[in-house]
């Protein structure tokens, strides 16, 4: 760590550096620290945005957890709220197995609220897929079984970026 403030200070980005060791690590370049503040929330928050697809469609429950703050929200469509981190993953658990997905997002804004909260809004198509074991009967195809939007509000704690509420609305699908 004394290496990477030397190295900033000498390509003069000192005004970057914090004693936050996560802020270290993704190096923001910004001249004024407010700046790198809400340039490290976004790309912090992006990062926790692009895990969700994967983590979820791979069954990683503990993972797919720490996503998510400790009094977060999720909601699809009208839905029943699954209100904390346990009750998610809980409806994951729940629902995940029974069909194979492959979830393919697109962040389409990021709007920063302060300096350690944002809201985004993602596009999201969900593709059935059939099971690595060969005991699933779905077959590929080449439209998403659904079409959707995430509404999103993330917030950092301890020292990386959760979400705090999920709100999706189900554009079509296909049954």
């Amino acid at each position: 760590m004394r290496i990477y403030k030397i190295l900033l200070m000498l390509l003069g980005l000192q005004s970057c550096i914090t004693s936050d060791a996560s802020s270290l690590s993704k190096g923001c370049v910004a001249e004024d620290p407010a700046r790198c503040k809400i340039q490290l929330l976004k790309e912090s928050c992006r990062e926790t945005l692009e895990n969700y697809a994967y983590l979820r469609d791979h069954l990683q429950y503990q993972d797919y957890g720490a996503l998510f703050a400790e009094d977060a929200t999720f909601q699809i469509g009208e839905g029943a709220i699954a209100k904390g981190r346990d009750k998610i993953v809980e409806a994951l658990r729940d629902r995940g197995p029974r069909i194979p997905t492959r979830h393919f997002t697109n962040i389409t804004s990021m709007n920063v609220l302060n300096a350690s909260t944002l809201e985004a809004l993602s596009y999201v198509n969900v593709y059935k897929v059939p099971r690595n074991d060969g005991t699933s009967d779905i077959q590929p195809k080449l439209s998403p079984w659904i079409i959707g939007e995430y509404y999103d509000r993330l917030q950092m704690e301890g020292g990386r970026c959760v979400i705090s509420s999920r709100k999706v609305e189900l554009v079509s699908r296909e049954d």
